[in-house]
């Protein structure tokens, strides 16, 4: 027989457990869908792909894109009853959903010509969404790379990477007006501000970024996304700034037994594998289960770099030691004082900072320093000497195209951060207007080279 003590904790366990949301993640997006009440209804609503999220005992489904909100109690109902009085729609393309704390609430997404990084709120009492002010805009969509993004409910914390800045409305004189950025945020749900805290390892971003890889579900401990070719089950844990990898036996497992109308999500540590014709039957509880732990999963690397741990530098400790110096050496060498505690340190903070700020690779300061050489000497830099430099010359036309946009993408997106301008621009050669050659105009080359870049 248990005592009062014991049954008090295994009630208040079952209460938390309850209480926990989960997304429900289709494995192949979109392929299903619930069959929604035919009055008022749009044809487009109809068609639009359904975000599926659990809180207790309730399924709520979010037609992408318009903002409507259907509840069907999956233990007693199987009809969708829509809850929300939603007039307009369309700007919400690709936007997170999710609840903490029984809240309701909606994030980024595109539409109008414009993604958004706006933080919305669902009122119960008026039936309607509500902006919530944030400290910053960071424009987020979820797009055909897995986004990454995980709500850590513990923590109150909306983690977010692959930032995308869209800007149809303004002229690129032939240049890309999607820019894909690196740095990685949290949205705190309890103050509401957007912090920044680094930039996107290489090795998660190349992982990130594969055709074969995609979002998964999410888990207790981070985002989990998978590649088909292995198949390799990645966990990003954003809170410890780790990517591990799941065991090939228990990633085996998985891919295995997930169909292709496979629904995912977690219950506490349980990967809950079902299937959507189970669903729409009203068959809630056939289905797979894969026990995992966080012990499952080896780290292999950090998800980003930490801004933090990157501004103590080694000339911030020289300069520090260069004022204890000059203070002790007494006023006879005030001018070196000056010169040594003062002038020079803030003059090496500035371009730590600077560096922290774009942080270019290796590999992105080969590319900007080969382009400035010739935009340097009046000179387009071409197509195949890129694709050269890129080291894709014996690779396919598609291949060439996408490994030149990412890295011009992200080289742009680096260098918005200091400047309003892009540094590699592009423009068509005279005679042959199918062909582009690539150049870095003279003021921003003035730009880089006061700062050290090249």
């Amino acid at each position: 027989m248990l005592d009062l003590k014991t049954r008090l904790f295994i009630l208040l366990l079952l209460l938390f457990r309850i209480s926990v949301a989960q997304e429900v993640v289709q494995y192949t997006y979109g392929l299903s869908k619930f069959a929604l009440p035919a009055e008022n209804t749009d044809r487009l609503i109809t068609r639009a792909s359904q975000n599926l999220l659990l809180n207790g005992n309730q399924l709520y489904i979010i037609p992408e894109g318009t903002g409507r909100i259907y509840r069907l109690d999956y233990q007693h109902s199987l009809q969708p009853v829509r809850i929300d009085s939603t007039i307009y729609f369309g700007s919400t393309f690709g936007s997170q959903s999710f609840f903490y704390k029984d809240t309701l609430y909606s994030f980024g997404g595109y539409g109008y010509w414009h993604i958004n990084g706006q933080l919305r709120v669902y009122v119960p009492q008026k039936g309607e969404w509500e902006l919530e002010p944030l400290n910053k805009e960071v424009p987020f969509l979820k797009n055909e790379f897995p986004s990454l993004v995980w709500m850590d409910e513990r923590n109150g914390k909306l983690w977010l990477a692959n930032s995308n800045y869209y800007r149809e409305g303004i002229k690129r004189n032939g240049g890309p007006p999607n820019v894909m950025g690196d740095s990685v945020f949290f949205l705190n749900l309890k103050s509401k501000e957007i912090s920044a805290v680094g930039l996107l390892n290489d090795l998660t971003k190349e992982t990130s970024r594969k055709i074969s890889v995609r979002h998964l579900v999410n888990s207790p401990w981070g985002q989990l996304t998978c590649n088909k070719v292995g198949p390799i089950i990645y966990l990003l844990d954003f809170e410890c700034n780790q990517q591990l990898t799941l065991s090939q036996a228990k990633a085996k497992e998985i891919m295995r037994i997930i169909p292709s109308n496979g629904l995912l999500h977690f219950k506490d540590s349980t990967l809950i594998i079902q299937s959507f014709d189970n669903w729409l039957r009203g068959d809630f509880k056939s289905g797979d289960s894969v026990r995992l732990t966080r012990t499952d999963f080896t780290p292999t690397n950090p998800i980003y770099e930490d801004f933090k741990s990157q501004k103590i530098s080694a000339n911030q400790s020289i300069s520090y030691l260069n004022l204890l110096v000059s203070f002790l050496t007494g006023c006879a060498f005030a001018g070196l004082v000056l010169y040594l505690g003062i002038i020079r340190p803030q003059s090496n903070r500035k371009r730590c900072q600077d560096k922290l700020v774009i942080a270019f690779s290796e590999k992105e300061r080969e590319v900007i320093g080969f382009i400035a050489m010739n935009s340097t000497n009046e000179v387009g830099t071409t197509v195949d000497q890129i694709n050269q430099l890129l080291g894709v010359t014996k690779k396919n036309v598609e291949i060439q195209k996408k490994q030149r946009s990412d890295m011009f993408l992200t080289i742009n997106e680096k260098w918005n951060r200091v400047s309003d301008k892009i540094l590699i621009d592009k423009k068509r050669l005279n005679h042959d207007k199918r062909s582009y050659e690539y150049l870095i105009t003279p003021d921003q080359l003035n730009k880089i080279q006061s700062m050290g870049l090249i």
